[in-house]
């Protein structure tokens, strides 16, 4: 009786230390150049002339790293790097009122065994951003993997990973593509939402 309490007690330890950190995760800054429901500033807007589109209810803001000029890279480079990862492109989503409500930050890659027979494993910046996601913010609300079983549709498609973690406004999403050898459809992806102000008009409408 006395092991199974202990066992009872590691589990439930085990359960509440991997549980998801919704309080962490709502609160989280994470960049410093920019913050949620703050205004698009305009040297950014600048930055992104070239890669600016335009929507109904948003729009989008793109900036590649290897084309940012001293001043841009100056300014805005910490948003390229999140948790010690580089990345290659930074999509900003900002609503009708110019405020941010989405940044999502992606780069494509090589796959070292693209055109074997082999199926990788998960990429090590993948399985590293995990497990840093996990010690801040607990284990993810959802988790979801493509099949494996078919290595020639592996091979065109690639294995299709998506973690995220949800609470309150704040949803953030890790994806990852791997396996194919076609270096643009394997990617490693990270979205970042707030929801309070990406339908800000529907919310007004509600008040």
């Amino acid at each position: 009786m006395k092991l199974l309490c202990c066992l009872f007690l590691t589990l439930f330890i085990a359960a509440v230390v991997q549980s998801q950190n919704c309080n962490k995760l709502s609160s989280e800054l994470f960049f410093t150049s920019l913050q949620f429901g703050a205004k698009v500033p305009g040297d950014f807007i600048e930055c992104s002339k070239n890669g600016t589109l335009q929507y109904a209810n948003y729009t989008d803001y793109r900036l590649e790293y290897n084309n940012l000029n001293n001043m841009c890279e100056k300014k805005y480079s910490d948003l390229f790097k999140f948790q010690s990862i580089p990345f290659s492109y930074a999509l900003i989503s900002a609503n009708k009122k110019g405020q941010i409500f989405q940044v999502e930050l992606y780069y494509f890659f090589e796959d070292v065994h693209g055109n074997d027979s082999i199926i990788s494993p998960a990429p090590f910046n993948f399985t590293k951003l995990f497990n840093k996601l996990v010690s801040l913010f607990g284990s993810p609300t959802k988790t979801v993997k493509s099949p494996e079983s078919d290595t020639l549709f592996i091979k065109e498609l690639g294995v299709r990973q998506l973690v995220v973690w949800e609470c309150k406004n704040i949803i953030l999403q890790l994806r990852v593509n791997y396996g194919s050898r076609t270096k643009e459809m394997n990617i490693l992806d990270v979205q970042i939402k707030n929801t309070g102000f990406e339908l800000l008009e529907q919310t007004e409408f509600l008040h």
